[in-house]
C-alpha cells in the first residue's frame, strides 16, 4: 500500500532512532553511573529542610502535580501532568491520539515508539517534565474501566511496546512515569480492595511490563491506590522492595497516585519516595519522623538522590522548563495530526471478512450509507483527552470519495421552536449565525437550536447552542431558533449520514444504498469499570435491523475501550476493529474501507462470548466468582480480590480450559494471504546459550500488506504453565509475492519461570515446542526444542 510522504515523515526519525535505543535498552538501563555521581553532589550541598521539600506535592501551580526545584543549585521543578493519551486534564491545544491499548493493536514497536515520542513533544511543549504515563496494567479484568490506557493481556508484550514507548517519550528530555504498581486491575473500590495475588502470578503476569520499563530507563514509577495482599501499594514493603530490589533494580523514585499515600513511616521505609499531590504525610509528619529518628535521615536522602539522579540521567536538569513552554502553549502541528492518522491506521483489525466485502472497490458504488456513533474516540478519566477536532465516520468518508468540499453556511431557520433531543453537544455561540456556522463545521451536525440568554453548562459567555444529528424532536419553545444545515454538495458518491437511534429509517436508507457502514460505540472511564462487555442496547438493535434487509453490503465498525461482545456477529460478513482511535478515527476507518490502507492490526485481548465466558467465572461459564471480582468482604472492613485464576488469564485460560473465544488474542485478518513455510530450530537452551528459531512468511496474495508473526512456547509439564505462551513477535511489510524470513532468539531468561522457593527465577529443564503462527489460535507451524538447567 502505498503511503503518504507526510506520514512517512512524520514517523521515520522515530524509527531510526528506535534502532540504537533499543540496542541500549537490551544491554540494561541506559542509566550511566556518572549521573549518580553527579547527584551525589548536589545532594551534599542541601540541607535536610531542603531535601524534605523535594518528597511531596505541593498544589501550587496549574500542572496536576508540582514540586518546586531549587534554582541556586540547577534543580529544575518538577511539572507533573497526564496522562498516558495525551495531555490530559482539560488541557486545550493538543493531539487527541489514539489510546495506548489502540497503539497496542498494530503489534509494532516503531509505531509504540513514535506513539511516545509523539506524546513527549507535546508533554516537554506544556512545561511539564514529568509525564504520567505510561500505563501497564494487565487486562485481567475485561470490563475494566481503564484498559484503554494499558497494553493488553499479555506481560511480554507489554513489555516489549512499553519498551519501546518509554523510549520514545524520554527522547525529549522528560521522565516517564509508568503505572500503577502493582496489580491496580480493577477500577471498581480501587482506593481500599486488597489484590490477593500470588507470588508466582505477580512476578509472571503482573510485574513484567514494570520490569521493562525499568529496564528501558523509565524516570519514575507510580504506585496505586489498591491493597496487594491486604498492604496499601504505596506502603507494601514486599512489592516495593521487589521493585528496588535485585530482580527489577529500580533506580528511579517511586510517587504515589494522587491521594494513595496513607501513612508517614510505613510509606517512607516501604520504599516511597515522594507522596502527591500534597504534603499530608511526607510534609511536617515526615520532618517530625525523621527528627525523632522514626525515619533515618539516610531513607530520606535516597529520595532525593533518586529524583536528582533521573534529572540528570534523563536530561531535565540541562533542560529546565521555560516561559514559552506552559499550558497554554498551542504544541498541535500537522506532522502531529498526520502521526495521529497513521497510528490509527496501523492499528485498524479486521475482525471478519467472510463475503469478501472488503476492501470496497469504490469505482463500483454510488451511494453509501453511515449509520450510527460518530465522535466515541477516546475514554474518559486522567487518560482523555479534549480533541482538538474529530474525523468522524462521515466525513473521512465523504472526503475521500468526492474530495475535501465543505457545505455552505445556509442555514433554514424557525422560530420559537426546540429541536429537542437529550444530551446533544452544546457550544456557547454569540448569534444564531455564529451557531449555523458551528453547526455547518461539524460533520455529525446537521441541525441546531439556539437559546438565546442560556449560557451552556458553566459558561459566562455566549448562548447555548445545542448541535444535532437532524430536526426531531420538535417542541414549541417561545424564544429559542431552530434551523437545518445546507445540504452536502452533491459529489461523485451520495454519502448520507443517520445517527441511527430510528432502527426503521436505518433499515429503509441501507436498503436503497449500495454500501452501508454501521458504527457502534461504547467508553469507559477512570473510576468505574464497565457493567458489561455490551454495546447500548439500541445499538444492537440497529445492527440487527440492518442486517435483516442489507448484510451483504453491510460493514460494522465497533469502537470499544477493550473487548466488547457482539452478538450479531454470525450475520454480519465484515467487521472492523477500531478500539479508541482518536481524532483521525474517520480518516483511518475511510482509508481501511476502501483499501488505501491494509488493515494489520491484531487484538491484544482475546474477545469473550459473555460475561460469564471468562477466568474470573466459577464455574468456568458460570456467573462471575464475587470472590475473583469485584472481591468480597472478610475479617477486614474492605473488599479482597482473590486471583485464583493465577496464571491462566486472556488466552491462556482459553487454552487451558479448551473454550473458543468470539476472537482470540492475536487475531486480525488482512486483505491478502500469508503463508508460513521452512521453520527451522538450531540451537538448544542452557545458562550460556540460545536456541534461534526461523520461519519464512510469503505474501501470496494479490495486494501489499503486513503480517505479524507470532511465537508461542509450550513447556515442559514440569514447569507447570499454561498450555502455550508468548515468547516473540515480529511485524513484517511485504508486497505480493515477497518473501521474508522472520528468526526469534530465545534464551535462558526467557524461559525462566518464577520459584516461589527460591524466590528467583529459573529454567526447567525438558522438551519445549515452538509454535509460530498469525494468532493464539491460529498456528501454523511447530517444532521442539530442549533446555538444560
Amino acid at each position: 500500500v502505498q503511503r503518504n510522504w507526510r506520514d512517512l515523515m512524520a514517523v521515520c526519525c522515530a524509527f531510526v532512532a528506535l534502532l540504537g535505543l533499543l540496542s541500549l535498552v537490551s544491554a540494561g538501563s541506559p542509566w550511566d553511573p556518572s549521573f549518580t555521581v553527579k547527584a551525589q553532589k548536589v545532594l551534599s550541598q542541601l540541607t535536610t529542610e531542603q531535601v524534605l521539600g523535594l518528597v511531596h506535592g505541593y498544589g501550587t501551580s496549574p500542572y496536576v502535580g508540582d514540586v518546586p526545584g531549587i534554582p541556586s543549585l540547577n534543580i529544575p521543578s518538577q511539572n507533573e501532568e497526564d496522562g498516558p493519551q495525551g495531555v490530559a486534564d482539560g488541557i486545550t491545544d493538543v493531539t487527541c491520539w489514539p489510546s495506548a491499548l489502540t497503539v497496542a493493536m498494530s503489534w509494532d514497536r516503531e509505531a509504540m515508539y513514535a506513539f511516545g515520542q509523539g506524546m513527549g513533544q507535546e508533554q516537554y511543549g506544556k512545561g511539564t517534565n514529568i509525564m504520567l504515563g505510561p500505563g501497564v496494567n494487565i487486562a485481567r479484568v475485561p470490563w475494566g474501566g481503564r484498559t484503554f490506557e494499558y497494553l493488553g493481556e499479555d506481560p511480554f508484550l507489554a513489555g516489549q511496546l512499553v519498551t519501546a514507548e518509554v523510549a520514545g517519550i524520554q527522547v525529549n528530555n522528560i521522565s516517564g512515569c509508568v503505572k500503577h504498581f502493582v496489580s491496580n486491575n480493577q477500577e471498581y473500590n480501587r482506593d481500599t480492595v486488597s489484590e490477593n495475588v500470588p507470588q508466582r502470578a505477580q512476578w509472571e503476569l503482573y510485574y513484567p511490563a514494570f520490569k521493562a520499563a525499568v529496564d528501558a530507563g523509565v524516570g519514575s514509577v507510580m504506585c496505586s491506590y489498591n491493597r496487594i495482599n491486604n498492604t496499601y501499594a504505596c506502603e507494601n514493603p514486599v512489592t516495593l522492595g521487589d521493585l528496588k530490589g535485585p530482580n527489577i533494580g529500580f533506580r528511579g523514585f517511586v510517587m504515589s497516585d494522587w491521594g494513595a499515600t496513607h501513612s508517614t513511616v510505613n510509606a517512607a521505609l516501604a520504599g516511597l519516595d515522594q507522596e502527591e499531590p500534597d504534603s499530608q504525610f511526607f510534609g511536617a509528619p515526615l520532618a517530625a519522623a525523621v527528627a525523632a529518628g522514626t525515619v533515618p535521615e539516610s531513607r530520606v536522602r535516597d529520595m532525593a538522590l533518586r529524583m536528582l539522579t533521573m534529572m540528570f540521567a534523563l536530561g531535565l536538569v540541562d533542560n529546565p522548563p521555560t516561559p514559552d513552554r506552559n499550558l497554554t502553549a498551542n504544541v498541535m502541528s500537522q506532522a502531529h495530526n498526520e502521526l495521529a492518522r497513521y497510528l490509527a491506521e496501523q492499528s485498524i483489525t479486521l475482525l471478519k471478512n467472510d463475503n469478501g466485502l472488503l476492501p470496497v472497490d469504490r469505482t463500483k458504488i454510488k451511494s453509501v450509507a453511515v449509520i450510527g456513533d460518530a465522535d466515541t474516540v477516546h475514554g474518559g478519566g486522567s487518560g482523555g483527552v479534549i480533541p482538538p477536532y474529530i474525523s468522524t465516520p462521515f466525513s473521512g468518508i465523504y472526503t475521500l470519495l468526492n474530495g475535501n468540499q465543505t457545505r455552505p453556511v445556509d442555514c433554514s431557520l424557525v422560530n420559537d421552536v426546540d429541536f429537542f433531543q437529550p444530551n446533544n453537544p452544546c457550544v456557547s455561540a454569540v448569534s444564531v449565525a455564529d451557531c449555523c456556522a458551528q453547526c455547518t463545521a461539524d460533520s455529525t451536525c446537521n441541525a441546531f437550536t439556539y437559546t438565546p440568554g442560556a449560557a451552556c453548562g458553566n459558561s459566562k459567555t455566549g448562548s447555548a447552542c445545542w448541535l444535532k444529528p437532524n430536526d426531531s424532536g420538535r417542541v414549541a419553545h417561545q424564544g429559542f431558533v431552530s434551523g437545518n444545515c445546507a445540504q452536502w454538495p452533491a459529489g461523485a458518491v451520495n454519502v448520507t449520514y443517520l445517527d441511527g437511534t430510528d432502527p426503521v429509517a436505518a433499515a429503509a436508507l441501507a436498503a436503497a444504498s449500495d454500501l452501508v457502514v454501521i458504527n457502534v460505540a461504547t467508553t469507559s472511564n477512570e473510576g468505574s469499570d464497565r457493567v458489561n462487555l455490551s454495546l447500548p442496547y439500541w445499538q444492537d438493535d440497529l445492527v440487527d435491523a440492518v442486517a435483516a434487509v442489507a448484510a451483504k453490503k453491510t460493514v460494522v465498525v465497533a469502537r470499544c475501550p477493550g473487548a466488547c461482545v457482539m452478538p450479531w456477529k454470525d450475520s454480519i460478513g465484515s467487521i472492523l476493529f477500531q478500539l479508541m482511535p482518536g481524532q483521525e478515527s474517520g480518516n483511518a476507518l475511510a482509508a481501511a474501507i476502501f483499501g488505501d490502507v491494509n488493515p494489520s492490526g491484531k487484538l491484544p485481548v482475546s474477545f469473550p462470548n459473555s460475561m460469564n465466558d471468562t477466568w474470573l467465572s466459577f464455574p468456568p461459564g458460570g456467573p462471575i466468582n464475587p470472590n475473583q471480582y469485584p472481591g468480597t468482604q472478610r475479617s477486614n472492613a474492605w473488599l479482597e480480590a482473590d486471583y485464583i485464576e493465577n496464571l491462566h488469564v486472556g488466552y491462556r485460560w482459553y487454552d487451558a480450559m479448551g473454550f473458543e473465544p468470539l476472537f482470540p488474542f492475536g487475531h486480525g485478518l488482512s486483505y491478502t494471504t500469508f503463508k508460513y513455510s521452512d521453520v527451522s530450530i538450531s540451537g538448544y537452551v542452557s545458562a550460556g546459550s540460545s536456541v534461534n528459531i526461523s520461519v519464512t512468511v510469503t505474501n501470496v496474495g494479490s495486494v501489499a500488506g503486513a503480517e505479524v508473526v507470532q511465537l508461542y512456547v509450550s513447556f515442559p509439564t514440569a514447569a507447570e504453565e499454561p498450555p502455550k505462551l508468548l515468547k516473540g513477535f515480529e511485524k513484517v511489510s511485504l508486497q505480493s509475492g515477497a518473501s521474508s524470513t522472520v528468526t526469534f532468539t530465545l534464551g535462558a531468561q526467557d524461559l525462566s519461570i518464577w520459584d516461589v522457593s527460591l524466590y528467583n527465577y529459573r529454567l526447567v529443564g525438558g522438551v519445549y515446542t515452538a509454535l509460530v503462527g498469525s494468532s493464539s489460535r491460529d498456528i501454523r507451524s511447530g517444532a521442539v526444542f530442549t533446555a538444560s538447567a
